[in-house]
């Protein structure tokens, strides 16, 4: 038995125990609040990857919604998933208030754009630097 939470979305299970979580069939989340409790209360994931899935803006709002207190996710892969400038806003709302997340990927395949991106990558980079300074003073 694997330690986590686990999870079931159409009859199909996956694990949040791991570090990493992959999931690449189309059209997981038709009801995105299951995947969403789980990432409220989980502390080991550190890298979630949802592309091809068609989560859309209303996937990202409750996405965002349960990762603004996950603070051990580190990187969100959302290719390909629906999103437009709305969603697009949201994330860039996510990694204001959660520095944890250094890594989000929304290119290729959505409708985001490049103003949108560049303003992500911004804030990515500011988390990024948080990042690296919280290590430094660690170090010292």
């Amino acid at each position: 038995m694997r330690n986590g939470a686990c999870c079931s979305s159409s009859g199909k299970r996956f694990w949040f125990g791991d570090c990493e979580l992959k999931w690449k069939f189309k059209s997981l989340i038709h009801r995105p609040e299951k995947i969403v409790k789980s990432l409220k209360r989980n502390r080991t994931l550190q890298s979630l990857t949802l592309d091809f899935n068609k989560i859309g803006n209303e996937g990202v709002a409750a996405l965002v919604n349960s990762l603004k207190v996950n603070t051990n996710l580190q990187t969100l892969d959302l290719e390909s998933t629906g999103i437009s400038d709305e969603g697009g806003r949201m994330l860039i709302d996510l990694v204001k208030c959660n520095t944890t997340i250094l890594d989000i990927t929304v290119m290729p395949g959505n409708k985001i754009s490049e103003k949108t991106q560049e303003e992500i990558r911004n804030y990515l980079g500011l988390n990024k630097a948080a990042s690296s300074d919280k290590m430094v003073s660690t170090l010292k």
